[in-house]
């Protein structure tokens, strides 16, 4: 199979940038796979997945398609899709953020969390133990009266956990006036 992009000249259509079409994966195509994610930039992100020489693209649209956001997302998170073969590589069609299949205890009980990022008027912590951020969410914020722009990374909140669709978040927002973390400090640790 080859790929190759048309071109349109003073005689017709002509083929250019003639490539053979990427084979190398033995997978089946609509195989679902686990990638660790490497790189994000321009709304988009590239994952390595093991036995792949190259990184996979995660494109805007699919990414949007399948309802998942990188804003909430950072280098060595896991996501799970579909594989396809395109003319400059591989890329990731029906996209999911891959779930801690471990139950957590910490499930409806008060936890305390990091302050590791602010994204719009939402915010997302980090709990020891939990893979993955729980997210602030702009109502649950304006329900316990916190602003966000007074918020300092590396502060400390304490919530209720509460899990759905796969994604953590919080409720019950506290603000634990005057203690800080230095994000830096806590990164061996996972936060």
């Amino acid at each position: 199979t080859l790929t190759f992009e048309v071109s349109l000249g003073h005689k017709g259509y002509y083929a250019t940038n003639i490539q053979r079409a990427v084979t190398a994966w033995h997978g089946q195509a609509g195989q679902q796979v686990a990638g660790t994610l490497k790189k994000i930039g321009d709304g988009m992100g590239f994952c390595s997945v093991k036995g792949i020489a190259g990184d996979v693209l995660l494109g805007q649209r699919s990414l949007m398609e399948s309802g998942v956001s990188l804003g909430s997302m950072q280098p060595g998170d896991t996501l799970t899709f579909q594989m396809a073969a395109g003319p400059r590589g591989y890329y990731a069609t029906n996209i999911q953020q891959a779930v801690d299949t471990q139950p957590s205890s910490n499930m409806g009980q008060r936890v305390t969390g990091m302050l590791k990022k602010i994204h719009k008027a939402m915010g997302f912590c980090s709990v020891e133990g939990v893979d993955g951020d729980v997210l602030l969410g702009e109502r649950n914020l304006q329900e316990a009266g916190i602003d966000l722009t007074t918020m300092q990374l590396g502060e400390v909140l304490e919530f209720e956990m509460h899990q759905d669709f796969g994604r953590y978040h919080a409720t019950n927002i506290l603000r634990a006036d005057g203690v800080y973390l230095n994000p830096e400090s806590h990164a061996a640790d996972g936060w």
